[in-house]
Parts: C-alpha cells; structure tokens; sequence
C-alpha cells in the first residue's frame, strides 16, 4: 500500500513563466534575526491513517518557504498497532528526501493507546521548497507466505497527533521572493497570518485584486484551510496585513508610469499590492503567481511590472469533445507493486452543457512484462461502478487500449470520479516485498476523456461550487460578483473564502470583478434576506425565492419548509435571466456579521465536498442540507430517455439483426455438414 498526502491533502503547485526583461527590481537590505520561532505542523492533516499490507508506504510533502532559516526540525510520531503485529518480523522506517533516518520495532503497547517516537532531521537533508517525508511499515501477523494480504488484523494505525516541530529563524525584512511567507506559513498551525486591508474605499478594482489573489492561494493550496478577514472586520487582529491600494507612487516613493503595478513588503511585514490604476492592480497579483520572476527576484524587498506577464494556462478540467489525461492534470498515472493497486481521478462536468450516451474513456497503457497475463486485469470504474475491464498479456505490454462507455445513468451526474485498478499476479512471491520495479502498469497521459454532445442537459448546481468552466474548458471572461449596495466586511470576507473555495474546485486562478458585464456567463450575487427590492430581477429563476416579508418561499419544485431556512446561510445555483448559457451563484444570510461567521465556515478543507444539489442551507456548525429542484429530476428523465434509446425500437432492430445472424450462421453450418456427410448407397 501506497499512501501519498500533502498538508490538509495540497501539495503547493507553481506556476513556472519566464521573466521578462521589462521587469525592474529595487534593492534592499538582508538583516538576520536571532530570535526563535517555534512552529508546530499537523502532519496527517489532522487525520488518522491506518494500513495493513505486509509493506505499505506513507509519503506527506510539506513546504519550507523562503524568508526563514532553519535551526532544528523533527517529527512526533504516534501510532497503534493491533496486538497480533509480530515485533521480530515487524519495523517502521522514516526517511527525509529520500535519506534513511531511523528505524523501529513495531510492537503492540504494553497498555491499550498510542505510542511515541521522535525522530531528528538533519538540517543537512531539508530542502528549500517541498521535502518529502516517508514512512515505511513492514508488519506481520500471520505464518506463511502471503497470509496478511487483506488481513485486517493486520493494521498499523498513524495517529491524528503526529506533527512536524521546526524551530527557525525568520527575515525581519523578509524579500519579495519569501512570498507568500509569512502572510501563509505552511509550517504553521495557523496557515492564514494575515487581514486585508482594502483602505477606506472598497473600490471595485482592489475588491477584484483582492478576490483573484485568494484564487490563486486555493489553486497553489488545495487542501489548506484559507481565511481571509478584512482588517476593519471582528476577525482583523492578524500579524500581517495584506494592503491593495492604488496611486501614481509607489509606497517607496517609485514614480509608477500609467497601468504599472508594484509588490513588496513594507517594514511591518506587510504585502502591499499597488497599482497605478485598476489595470496596474491587476499585474502586481498576478506576479505574485509566477514562481520564476519570484525567484529571480532573490532578496529585493519589491518589483515593480509594466507589462502584463504570460500566465500559465490553467489545467483543463472537462469538455464536450476530446481531452486528454494530462489536459487535466494527469500526465502519468503509475500504478506499482503486487497485488491491486489503485489511482482515482476526479472530472467534473463542464459548465451548463448537454452531453450524451455516446461519451467514452480511452485509456493508453503499458505494463511490466512479468505479470501472469492469465490472471493481471486493468479495470476502469465510474463512481464505483465497474465499467470495463483487460487481461494484461504479453500483446498489449508496451502498448494496449481499453475503451469504455460512460454508463448513461453516469452521464446525469455533475462529477465523475474515475478509478483505475490494476490486479498484478506474480506467481509465488515473498509478499513482505513491494515488487515494485517488477509489478507495474502505467496509464499514459494521453488516454483521453471524451464528453459527446447529447441530450442529457447540465443545469446550475453546487457541485464543485462555484464551477466557471465553459464547454471548452476554458475559465472564460470575469465572474461578475454583486455585493449590497452598503455592503460591510463581512460580505468582502466571505467573497474571498468563496474566491479561495473556487480556485481549489476549479483548479486555476479566476479573475473576479464587481465590473464585469452584467451579462456575464457566471455571476456571484451575495445579499441580505432583507434585500427584496434588489433580488427582484433574478426572482423567478430562484430555488429558494425573498418574499415581500424577507422569508424565503420555495418553488421551482424545490421542498423546504421555509421556517427551516433562518439563521442559516443559502446557497443557490440559478439560470441565469440575463444570459441563456449563464448561471448565477446566490448566497443570502441575514446580515454582514453572519456573512463573516461563515467565511470562516467555508474556507474549511472539506466544506465544497459537501455541496451538491441547486440550493444548500447551511448551519453554524458548518452541516449542510442540500436541496433538489425540478431541474435534476429532468436531468434524470433525460438520461432515462437515452438509456431506453438502446432498448426501445433500436431493441427490435437489434434482436432482428441477432436473430438473422444466428440463421446465417445456422445456414452455414448445415451446408457444411452436408458437404462432409457422404453419400447413401441405393440399391
């Protein structure tokens, strides 16, 4: 078993451009510091694992940002184990980079709980960036070869507590190339260290600055939980501000030419984005979104950028027609080690698109030779449902296909999660091995997923709320957020949880304006339950619709009881008046304060899993009740009607066509035997 996890399940990804010529630096000063900070990191993400193959294999990636310098790090381990581990047979290794640290017995505690192990790094070892942690258990519980292959006796438990402890010294005045350290400590509890500050006017330009930065941070950490309080809210008592301001100078006194953009750190530690105009807000975010021109930046404490940078295409998620592995995200799949082996990828439905039955999955493989071609499957299932399988034999090892069908009662989804299991048979083995350089099949990344247009429609949901991408999988023009008229901190708060939450389901950054055209293709309306007068224009395409009272009134085929709905947060995904190919994203709570309560609910990892539906309501505790319109339950009859295209009249055509083959080959038979029957003697 293989087990692979990022802090929170995110591993940073950046974004890798050329620096441009025209890009100017300033100097400044490096000072040390001598002080220590001591920062703890949860190493599970705060969850247990447990494995039980004979040999299993646990690797958690963590980041060391620029802009600190380390003195000492370590990892707590705790861990159980089942009382018939045998300690003879049994250890667990950990590794840093690829280096062996320590080694231990694994025996069952004397009492029932947890044990502890601690284990030094060598600072040697650390590497600037992402570092690899690995832990390697052999365990044994049962006599003879291959007895604890899906034992479940067998078990060695990681426990939630376990974390990495650093000790180090961070830069007083830290370089533009330490971003995002320390506004975001990946080595932190407490990865959000920072407040915006929009200044004393939320001009549209820096609420679009402001929104776009936290896509990016949900795209480079999907799994981290991302809070944005703004620094006049109940939450702004930060260590560090994030301040988006425009003007012709510079905070360092920098005369800007017209559309330039400035990034920097100020003396407290605080990002400061500037910009000499809308379009100059817009180059300071987005370079902080290209790792090159960061690097290279090197100690300079800020850049100034004149000209727009080439940003990297966002990965592709879905399309009506064909796209491939790579395209979404997937270069290379390897599934490794004897026995089954298992990868998942998750594809979601592009933006309001009709598909149908004739959507397929290409998959392009390879595998070791050594496998047992009579009993080594490749199998593909769709949301869990087995779709196709192929025997891996000698013909397809360096090159083999398997082409499945999507299941048309699959296709009336909004996501699909595909897994692909391997099964490799090596014959008698030692199963205390991994086999890996023997057992192996690797997916290429131009197997291809193909959508066909169909007549299966895709209305609003939440299903990856809130999804933008178009039919071409393409984030296409700016989301248009709407805020109330005398919106306060809180709504601002909540966009930017909402902002961070769609960079994570969409993959790619996103470009937010409360200016973009009023008929945009995606929209974010964020309002009060009071506001009716200003609902008015969207109210009939709402689930959950304000009524002259300000309660909510179901329709639309949604059911909910409307004394359900106070106090919570709604969530809506609605056709959109405005734009027949558009969907407007709605959420209503009773005033700003709840909206910043729930900002914090949100920007929680996990909370986007929970919505499905066209409407959700949210509680305190962060439960969420999703609801369905009459828009699924015609999405369902649409797929019904696909399916029953198979078996209506085609049914009979089909059967005839069998029926006049199995005669042909009938015919054929007996004309055969009758030329082999010999002759009857006459008299």
């Amino acid at each position: 078993m293989t087990i692979q996890a990022f802090p929170n399940g995110s591993m940073p990804r950046a974004l890798k451009n050329a620096l441009p010529r025209w890009v100017a630096f300033a100097v400044g000063i490096w000072t040390a510091q001598t002080a220590l900070a001591v920062e703890d990191h949860l190493l599970l993400g705060g969850r247990a694992v447990t494995m039980s193959d004979p040999v299993n294999t646990f690797r958690f990636y963590y980041e060391i940002p620029n802009g600190i310098t380390v003195d000492w790090q370590k990892v707590d381990l705790f861990w159980d184990s089942s009382p018939t581990i045998r300690p003879e047979s049994s250890s667990i290794t950990v590794m840093l980079n690829g280096q062996t640290l320590a080694s231990n017995r694994l025996r069952p505690a004397a009492n029932s709980g947890a044990q502890a192990w601690t284990v030094s790094f060598p600072t040697r070892f650390l590497r600037r960036g992402v570092n690899e942690l690995t832990i390697v258990t052999r365990q044994r519980s049962a006599d003879g070869p291959c007895q604890d292959i899906e034992n479940a006796s067998n078990w060695v438990r990681l426990e939630e507590g376990s974390a990495i402890i650093t000790a180090f010294n961070p830069d007083p005045n830290p370089a533009i190339g330490s971003y995002p350290y320390p506004i975001l400590d990946p080595l932190g509890k407490q990865f959000s260290r920072f407040a915006f500050d929009l200044g004393a006017t939320p001009e549209p330009a820096k609420v679009a600055t402001m929104l776009g930065l936290a896509s990016d941070w949900g795209v480079r950490w999907l799994g981290q939980e991302i809070n944005t309080p703004m620094v006049n809210g109940q939450r702004g008592n930060q260590p560090h501000l994030v301040k988006i301001q425009m003007g012709a100078t510079a905070p360092d006194g920098t005369a800007l030419p017209p559309s330039a953009g400035w990034v920097g750190f100020d003396a407290n530690r605080n990002l400061i984005l500037h910009g000499n105009g809308p379009a100059g807000l817009r180059r300071a975010r987005n370079v902080l979104t290209d790792s090159t021109t960061l690097q290279l930046a090197g100690k300079a404490p800020s850049i100034l950028v004149d000209k727009d940078l080439g940003r990297a295409p966002a990965l592709g998620q879905g399309r009506v027609g064909q796209v491939t592995f790579g395209a979404l995200g997937y270069p290379k799949i390897q599934l490794v080690g004897a026995f089954t082996q298992r990868a998942r990828l998750f594809i979601n439905r592009p933006l309001r698109v009709d598909i149908g039955k004739q959507s397929f999955l290409k998959l392009k493989f390879k595998h070791s030779a050594a496998v047992d071609p009579a009993r080594s499957l490749l199998t593909v299932k769709i949301n869990g449902v087995p779709v196709g399988s192929v025997r891996l034999t000698d013909e397809n090892a360096n090159e083999g296909t398997l082409a499945v069908r999507l299941p048309v009662e699959e296709l009336a989804k909004f996501a699909w999660e595909v897994e692909l299991e391997a099964y490799h048979y090596l014959g008698n083995v030692d199963c205390s091995k991994s086999y890996d350089s023997i057992a192996w099949t690797v997916i290429d990344g131009t197997s291809e997923f193909v959508l066909e247009p169909g007549g299966i429609e895709g209305p609003p949901s939440l299903v990856a709320f809130p999804y933008v991408r178009d039919r071409d999988g393409e984030m296409g023009d700016d989301v248009r957020v709407e805020f109330s008229s005398d919106a306060g901190p809180g709504q601002y708060e909540f966009a930017a949880a909402m902002a961070a939450l769609a960079g994570r389901s969409n993959r790619g950054g996103i470009n937010f304006s409360p200016e973009a055209p009023t008929d945009a293709r995606v929209q974010v309306w964020i309002g009060r339950l009071s506001e009716v007068n200003r609902f008015e224009q969207i109210r009939a395409a709402m689930h959950l619709a304000i009524g002259a009272d300000g309660r909510l009134t179901p329709q639309n085929g949604l059911s909910a009881v409307p004394q359900q709905l106070d106090k919570r947060l709604i969530l809506q995904a609605i056709r959109s008046p405005m734009n027949p190919n558009g969907v407007i994203y709605v959420a209503l709570a009773k005033d700003d304060e709840d909206f910043a309560k729930f900002a914090a609910l949100i920007a929680k990892h996990g909370f986007g899993d929970k919505l499905n539906g066209d409407a959700a309501v949210v509680d305190w505790a962060g439960d969420v009740v999703s609801l369905r319109s009459e828009a699924y339950a015609r999405m369902l009859e649409q797929s019904a009607k696909e399916f029953n295209a198979y078996t209506g009249p085609m049914r009979w055509v089909m059967a005839g066509l069998a029926t006049a083959v199995a005669l042909l080959v009938l015919w054929i038979i007996m004309q055969f035997v009758a030329k082999k029957r010999p002759a009857m003697a006459t008299r």
